[in-house]
């Protein structure tokens, strides 16, 4: 298996892989991500001959710790093609993607998994849990002053 950063014409792969994983094209969030925010040069693919078998997002971000701003990155869309799934490509991914975070300097990474069992045995820890809160919008009226 060998590892690279993407390039521009692997956009439709990255996408593909993207759309089959997680929010598909037509949805509102695919369509911010791919046309405001994605960069190929923060994508690490990973490849069994000619195929690619996983990918991951190292999305440049800055936490501010102890007073001072730290550049690192926000790990996200980590994904295995179906056809590279159960064969531990996933765990190589993430070895190769803290290679390449160390490369660029950012010994400091996060990262908000869906599953955190996957991360687990890499020695990822839960820092805090997420939670999703719904509420009217009337209820958000006493907070300001406009209509």
């Amino acid at each position: 298996m060998h590892f690279r950063l993407a390039v521009e014409s692997d956009r439709g792969l990255v996408e593909s892989l993207w759309d089959y994983c997680f929010e598909h094209r037509e949805d509102p969030f695919f369509q911010w991500y791919f046309n405001h925010f994605y960069q190929p040069e923060n994508v690490l693919m990973g490849f069994e001959g000619d195929d690619m078998a996983c990918l991951t997002h190292l999305n440049p971000y800055t936490l501010c710790l102890r007073g001072k701003a730290v550049d690192t990155s926000y790990i996200v869309g980590l994904a295995t093609h179906p056809a590279a799934r159960r064969s531990g490509v996933g765990g190589k991914l993430l070895t190769a993607a803290l290679k390449e975070m160390k490369r660029r300097g950012h010994y400091i990474h996060i990262l908000m998994p869906s599953k955190a069992g996957f991360y687990q045995p890499y020695g990822y820890e839960l820092y805090c849990h997420q939670w999703k809160e719904t509420m009217n919008l009337e209820a958000l009226r006493p907070l300001t002053d406009r209509t």
